[in-house]
């Protein structure tokens, strides 16, 4: 394979261990696990206090991840993992609208199927299940008992399920 081993302090703290600029379209970095082929295509194991994955965008660009799948029928497009020591930090952390920036409207969290948004955590922290069908369930922590709560024509009911 490639090893790239990278001296930061030459030029002065300005290492970089491979550089890829893109110029009009295609990909920068294509990596494809060809069939047969076992383990991660990409891996990334820091050992020493840096971001694994850093981006930074220098325009307004419309979405930044993007996780497509045709052939997925089972299995976890996302997975945070974590094993051993205590961890007491966030899993994720959205912080929008900082410094000059705001957040007004928009949505941190949106839950769509098949084009239908079903629940959403909105800029102000209000959580809307948007299925009126099912309402929003929540579970009570100490008993586990599961609760429906339903508004109709402005009345909330309260249903343990």
């Amino acid at each position: 394979g490639l090893n790239i081993y990278v001296n930061q302090s030459y030029p002065a703290n300005t290492g970089q261990g491979a550089h890829v600029e893109l110029f009009g379209a295609g990909k920068g970095i294509t990596v494809i696990g060809k069939s047969g082929a076992v383990g991660d295509c990409v891996y990334i194991s820091p050992e020493a206090n840096v971001n694994a994955i850093h981006i930074l965008p220098k325009v307004a660009t419309e979405q930044d991840i993007e996780v497509v799948s045709e052939y997925k029928t089972t299995g976890k497009f996302i997975d945070l993992y974590h094993t051993t020591s205590a961890f007491t930090g966030d899993a994720i952390n959205l912080n929008l609208g900082n410094g000059v920036g705001s957040f007004a409207s928009g949505t941190y969290l949106k839950c769509v199927k098949a084009g239908s948004v079903k629940a959403q955590i909105e800029h102000d922290g209000n959580i809307r299940c948007l299925d009126a069908a099912t309402g929003l369930i929540l579970k009570d922590r100490v008993t586990s008992t599961y609760y429906r709560l339903k508004v109709t024509s402005g009345v909330l009911d309260v249903e343990a399920i």
